[in-house]
């Protein structure tokens, strides 16, 4: 355990010694296939990527390029606790929504202090996203900013933009019913689509489930929440048809 008190923050010894831990063993992850495939599709159809593993995988992919980690905006930098604001790409981006870059909502392992490492600090995300997500909504969903901000909402959390603005692929996540953070960002998306695109088709995103084979089929308690916020769900059987297969096409 480390000696002292809790940082500034307020996050325990104990949890900073199991976030450097966790950090310490990602650190010789390498990327497989199925990394490369996904992020090579997105980097080629400018499509954003978000997250919630620690590790490099992703970005370290890319064929093409050599992601980065850069910073988005002109405000303030984020705290390396919450670094909404950094993302990787080969090149600096001007508008999150429409461009690739790879963002780690969860952490990262280059600043670990960003890692979540417990229900707790998901919960501390959740409140801190609270105060941001409907400003966001709104300026991602009805492509309008506040004429009185000098600086866009979204530029507190980028990523948020994507999630909010953006029909989502979501695929690799359990989304089981201990996830909250996720469950309840899928919610609040949700309504904010009903709220801003009430005419908007109902389908906002998909859920990519499997493979079956190995995994076996969709549970009705999962499928009944993807479809109440408006994702479709999609079952794919062999494991190279998941990701390999389906990016190459």
């Amino acid at each position: 355990t480390q000696r002292g008190g809790p940082e500034r923050t307020g996050a325990p010894s104990t949890a900073l010694d199991l976030q450097a831990r966790i950090a310490e063993l990602l650190g010789g992850m390498t990327f497989g296939a199925p990394h490369r495939a996904m992020v090579d599709w997105a980097e080629r159809s400018q499509v954003p990527v978000l997250t919630t593993n620690y590790d490099h995988c992703i970005q370290d992919g890319l064929s093409l390029g050599h992601c980065v980690r850069m910073r988005f905006g002109a405000s303030v930098p984020r705290s390396d606790y919450y670094p909404w604001d950094r993302y990787y790409a080969p090149r600096a981006i001007s508008d999150p929504l429409s461009e690739f870059a790879v963002w780690h909502i969860h952490g990262d392992r280059e600043l670990r202090r960003s890692i979540r490492a417990g229900l707790d600090q998901y919960m501390g995300m959740v409140q801190n996203l609270r105060k941001l997500i409907q400003p966001i909504a709104k300026e991602a969903l009805k492509r309008s900013v506040d004429p009185l901000q000098d600086i866009p909402a979204f530029h507190s959390a980028p990523w948020l933009r994507i999630f909010l603005g953006r029909k989502l692929w979501i695929q690799g996540l359990g989304i089981r019913s201990d996830e909250v953070s996720i469950r309840w960002l899928l919610i609040q998306r949700y309504r904010y689509w009903n709220r801003y695109m009430p005419t908007a088709s109902r389908t906002s995103g998909w859920y990519v489930h499997g493979p079956t084979r190995r995994t076996g089929p969709l549970d009705a308690e999962r499928r009944v929440f993807f479809n109440s916020v408006g994702l479709k769900t999609i079952e794919i059987e062999t494991a190279r048809d998941t990701y390999v297969n389906l990016f190459g096409m």
